[in-house]
């Protein structure tokens, strides 16, 4: 999704009514910078708040051999606004580390319910529901038909 995507931006076939009426009804931002030019930084840049560097998710990505990911001592988004009451998801690709057991993963950094891959859909067999506690070489559950 990119920003010409939406009606609220003049898409000439895209429909999007609940988000044009979030975007009349509450603020737009139109100018922003990523805190790195590949993901895993730039992640925990926008998780945090702080430079990548300081929670030492930088200066590459993460990769599923990794044993490594945001330190759960980093305060995430995710963590300030359940301290508000909200309820928080995550949908897509985490890359922010998985750890032993999962101990990385959204669910452990303030999300209520996560849904999503933990690494690029190249890095592993890609597979819709495949959680990390299965090897990235695990077969899928799929069949060539």
């Amino acid at each position: 999704l990119g920003w010409g995507d939406l009606g609220y931006t003049g898409h000439p076939t895209t429909s999007s009514p609940h988000v044009d009426k979030l975007a009349r009804n509450g603020k737009v931002f139109t100018q922003f910078y990523a805190g790195s030019p590949v993901c895993t930084p730039s992640r925990a840049t926008l998780l945090t708040g702080r430079h990548s560097v300081r929670s030492g998710m930088y200066p590459s990505v993460q990769f599923p051999p990794s044993l490594h990911g945001l330190p759960l001592e980093e305060v995430t988004l995710a963590e300030l606004l359940k301290e508000q009451g909200y309820r928080t998801g995550i949908v897509g690709k985490w890359h922010l580390g998985v750890g032993p057991g999962g101990q990385y993963l959204p669910t452990q950094q303030g999300f209520d319910t996560y849904l999503g891959i933990p690494y690029s859909h190249d890095m592993c067999p890609f597979v819709l529901g495949c959680y990390p506690g299965e090897a990235c070489d695990a077969p899928s559950p799929h069949k060539d038909t």
